[in-house]
């Protein structure tokens, strides 16, 4: 995992835009983030993974969505710009 600020240049979002400031891990940890490495495979084993951290964590419940052109079509660009500015 990698952190940085984000440098808040005009440009496509979907491009890296690191200001070149890395943000340290125990920084993060100050600030309540939370994290967890849960390898992928196409098995679906990391799903139960996913699970048991929401449980964990008392998430009641959680989306998986298929963020490509191909699965949001002509809403693509539209909910990309949305879930940026969330």
């Amino acid at each position: 995992m990698r952190a940085y600020y984000y440098d808040n240049l005009p440009g496509d979002q979907r491009l890296e835009h690191d200001s070149g400031r890395p943000v340290d891990l125990d920084h993060l940890r100050k600030l309540g983030v939370l994290l967890w490495h849960v390898p992928i495979d196409d098995s679906g084993v990391w799903e139960a993974d996913v699970d048991k951290i929401a449980e964990e964590q008392g998430c009641k419940s959680r989306d998986i969505m298929d963020v490509t052109k191909e699965g949001l079509g002509d809403q693509f660009d539209t909910m990309l710009e949305k879930y940026f500015a969330e």
